[in-house]
C-alpha cells in the first residue's frame, strides 16, 4: 500500500499497533467511506463501534436482511437508527447509488 496506494491514518508509521487505537481507526474508516456494510459481528465487535461513528457522521449502514432473524440484539438497534437491509448485491448497489454519490464528479 505504501508504494502503490494510499495509507490514511492519524498515527505515524513508526507507531506500534495497539488495540486501543482501533476505535480511532474505525472513526476514520467510517468518515472516508460512503457506507459501512456489516456482514456479521458479535455484540461487542469493533464493527459496531464503526457503526456508531457512521450514525454520528451521517454515513449509511448496510446489513444483510438475514441478521434481523438472528438472536443478536444489535441489528434491530441499528435499523432503528436508520440502517438499511439488503438481500443481494443488486440491492447494495442500489442503496449506494441512492443519491448518485458513485457518479458525482468532483
Amino acid at each position: 500500500m505504501e508504494k502503490h496506494g494510499l495509507v490514511v491514518s492519524q498515527f505515524p508509521p513508526c507507531n506500534k499497533v495497539n488495540k486501543w487505537n482501533f476505535p480511532t481507526r474505525n472513526a476514520t474508516m467510517s468518515g472516508i467511506s460512503i457506507a459501512t456494510i456489516i456482514m456479521e459481528a458479535g455484540e461487542k465487535s469493533g464493527a459496531l463501534r464503526q457503526a456508531d461513528h457512521c450514525v454520528k457522521q451521517g454515513r449509511d449502514i448496510l446489513l444483510p436482511y438475514s441478521l434481523l432473524h438472528s438472536p443478536l440484539l444489535w441489528p434491530k438497534k441499528y435499523i432503528q437508527k436508520g440502517a438499511y437491509t439488503f438481500r443481494n448485491i443488486k440491492q447494495v448497489l442500489e442503496l449506494l447509488n441512492k443519491n448518485d454519490i458513485l457518479y458525482k464528479k468532483v
